[in-house]
C-alpha cells in the first residue's frame, strides 16, 4: 500500500527514456532510436506514450517554441513492477527546417501518462546539420578561403543566410559573401550576395546560380565553378535595389510556423541585430 501511494506521487513510479542512435542528424535524414520503459516499484497502467518534437528560437532575448511533430503511442497496457520494455522509434527529419545554430535548437519531449499517478517526462536535444549536398558546397567555400562567420546561418524570417569572410580570394574586393539556398531533388539553387569594398551607395550585388547534383558530387569541378561565379558577381553582379528572396529556401517551416514576418532586423541596417527578428506572432519586440 505504501509503495502504491508513493508511486502515485512519482516516487518509485514507472519512467521512460528516449534513446536516440545519434544526437546530430543531417536535414532530411531518418533519425532512429527506441523508447525504453522502466517499471517502478509497483504495477502501473500506462495510458499513453507521446513524443513531441519541438524547435526553439531566440529573438530579442525572448525564447519562442513551436511544435514540429507528434509521435503518439496510443495503446494502453500494464507495466509490471521492475519490468523493462523497448519500443522502436524513428522520425524522418523534415527538409524545410532551419539548421541548428546558437539561436535555434531542437528537442524531443517524451511524456508517459500513468493512470492515477503523476506523468513522467524525458527531454532530449538534437542538432540538425546541413544535408550532404549543402555540406559539399560549404566545403567548397572553405577551400576557396572563405571563412564562415560567427553570425552565419542567421534565420531572416523566411530562410537562413550563410555569411562568409574572404581571407585570400576576394579579400581585396569584398568584405562579405552571403548566400541563401534552396534544395531541390536534382539541383541546388544559390542566391549569392556580396558586399563590395566601396564607399558607393550601391555596394551590394547579387546573382542566382544553379548547381546540378552531378556538379556538386565532383569537388574538383565544383570549386572552380563557384570561384568563377563569385568573380563574375564581384565584377558584373546585379546591383541590389532591394534584398532578393529565394523560393523554397531552407527554414520554410519556421517561416510558416512563426507567421508573417513583416519587419526584420537586418544586419545591413543594424549591426547589433544579427540573429534577431520581429513578427506579430512573436509579440511586439520593438517596444
Amino acid at each position: 500500500m505504501f509503495k502504491d501511494i508513493m508511486a502515485r506521487f512519482g516516487k518509485g513510479s514507472s519512467r521512460v527514456d528516449l534513446v536516440l542512435s545519434k544526437t546530430e542528424i543531417p536535414l532530411g535524414e531518418r533519425l532512429e532510436g527506441e523508447l525504453q520503459l522502466h517499471g517502478g516499484s509497483v504495477d502501473q497502467t500506462i495510458q499513453e506514450i507521446r513524443i513531441e518534437f519541438y524547435f526553439e528560437i531566440k529573438s530579442n532575448d525572448k525564447v519562442h517554441t513551436h511544435l514540429v511533430a507528434v509521435i503518439p503511442y496510443q495503446a494502453s497496457f500494464l507495466l509490471r513492477a521492475d519490468q523493462k520494455r523497448r519500443v522502436p522509434f524513428y522520425l524522418n527529419i523534415p527538409t524545410d527546417l532551419p539548421l541548428s545554430n546558437p539561436d535555434i535548437r531542437y528537442f524531443f519531449t517524451t511524456k508517459l501518462s500513468i493512470a492515477g499517478a503523476l506523468d513522467q517526462t524525458d527531454q532530449d536535444e538534437i542538432k540538425i546539420l546541413p544535408p550532404e549536398r549543402l555540406e559539399r558546397i560549404l566545403h567548397a567555400f572553405y577551400q576557396l578561403g572563405l571563412k564562415e562567420a560567427s553570425h552565419s546561418r542567421f534565420f531572416n524570417g523566411e530562410t537562413q543566410e550563410f555569411y562568409f569572410t574572404p581571407t585570400v580570394f576576394l579579400a581585396d574586393v569584398a568584405s562579405e559573401v552571403i548566400f541563401m539556398v534552396a534544395m531541390e531533388p536534382e539541383r541546388v539553387r544559390l542566391v549569392l550576395e556580396m558586399e563590395l569594398m566601396t564607399t558607393k551607395e550601391e555596394r551590394f550585388v547579387d546573382m542566382e546560380v544553379t548547381l546540378p547534383n552531378h556538379l556538386i558530387s565532383q569537388p574538383a569541378t565544383l570549386v572552380p565553378y563557384l570561384q568563377e561565379a563569385l568573380n563574375h558577381l564581384a565584377s558584373v553582379g546585379r546591383k541590389q535595389n532591394q534584398k532578393r528572396k529565394i523560393l523554397g529556401g531552407i527554414g520554410g517551416f519556421a517561416a510558416e510556423a512563426l507567421g508573417s514576418l513583416g519587419d526584420l532586423f537586418s544586419k545591413r541596417s543594424n549591426q547589433t541585430a544579427i540573429g534577431k527578428f520581429i513578427s506579430q506572432i512573436l509579440g511586439n519586440d520593438k517596444k
